[in-house]
């Protein structure tokens, strides 16, 4: 049972254990009002790029570095998730102050073992940050989709190697991914 809910590759847990953790946290500040949680999401930056030039063996060390990078800073109350590809999530109980660290700690992690091997360059990451918020995000889905709307602000806005938290009054009103709109592929395209 626990292999079936973890990604095999990245030893990390899975695209469907993270809607099922996260859908168990909602339900607990459901009940405690005063609990709540954060989703962070992370994707490497031109992974196609990386695979390309590289090529898909590359291509797997990456995402295997970006794993390793999301398990040495994973600490009590927090869960690490191969989303997809080469996007990586996390749920965890601390605050957005911590979370954001969070954030900042995995992409440093990641760009500092990187550039180890690649010895004269590194491969980055943008993230999306977003609290659980009872009045926009009731549902899974809506709260993927506010981190994830955060990550393409982080991407769109700042470039590359960047963080960005999800903010109701500055949202921007394009579409979101959804949970079943990714198809999992581990070359990037």
């Amino acid at each position: 049972e626990d292999q079936l809910r973890l990604d095999q590759f990245t030893q990390l847990f899975n695209h469907t254990s993270f809607y099922q953790c996260m859908d168990a946290m909602i339900g607990v500040c459901q009940r405690d009002q005063e609990r709540s949680f954060c989703v962070v999401v992370w994707d490497i930056d031109d992974f196609k790029t990386i695979n390309d030039h590289y090529g898909h063996d590359v291509g797997d060390k990456i995402i295997g570095l970006f794993a390793r990078s999301l398990q040495e800073n994973m600490g009590g109350g927090e869960f690490g998730f191969c989303y997809g590809g080469e996007e990586f999530a996390a749920l965890t109980w601390q605050p957005l102050p911590e979370a954001v660290l969070l954030s900042n700690r995995v992409r440093e992690r990641f760009r500092n073992l990187t550039q180890e091997f690649f010895v004269q360059e590194c491969a980055t990451a943008c993230a999306g940050i977003c609290t659980y918020d009872r009045q926009h995000q009731t549902t899974a889905d809506a709260l993927f989709a506010a981190a994830d709307q955060a990550l393409y602000q982080a991407k769109g806005m700042l470039g590359k190697d960047a963080s960005c938290v999800w903010d109701a009054q500055n949202a921007q009103r394009r579409p979101a991914r959804r949970r079943g709109d990714l198809i999992h592929r581990r070359n990037g395209t």
